[in-house]
Formats: structure tokens, sequence, C-alpha cells
């Protein structure tokens, strides 16, 4: 029925907002036919941890190299004595 397509059309509409990456201020203004200028809303969820990443250091193609001390074993030396007769 021509409700039921309505009705499965606004849960993907509202599926997609939640799952989105893009801005969630740019996905609404879509939705009620409007403009936000520029990319991101910097606001958002998504807008904000795009910047993280932007600022986040850049990983090496190469993994670097880590020289980690070798630990010596050291086993205790255990004294003991022959049982002795009796």
């Amino acid at each position: 029925s021509d409700r039921s397509d309505h009705d499965r059309e606004k849960l993907e509409r509202m599926v997609f907002y939640a799952q989105t990456g893009l801005c969630r201020w740019q996905v609404l203004a879509e939705y009620f036919r409007e403009h936000i200028p520029g990319e991101r809303c910097n606001t958002c969820d998504n807008c904000i941890r795009a910047a993280l990443r932007e600022r986040a250091p850049v990983v090496p193609d190469k993994p670097l190299r880590v020289s980690v001390p070798k630990r010596r074993r050291e086993y205790a030396v255990s004294r003991t004595t022959a049982p002795t007769a009796s």
C-alpha cells in the first residue's frame, strides 16, 4: 500500500541518519530541502570525529623499530641437603 511504502521510506531515512558518517546537520537540512553552507557544521558527532582524525598523528608506512632490552632469566639457586641416615 501507499502508506506502507511511505513508512518504509521514513524508516530508511532514519536508519541512514543514524548510520551516516556525514554531517548530521547537512543530512537534516537536505531532508527539509534547506541548504547549510560548507560541508561540515563542526558541532555534530561526525564532524567532531572527522576533525579529530585530521589532527591525529600520521602513521608511517613502515612500522617503527623499538628496541626492547632482552630480559635475562634468573634462576634461584636452591640448596638442598642430602637426607641424613639415622
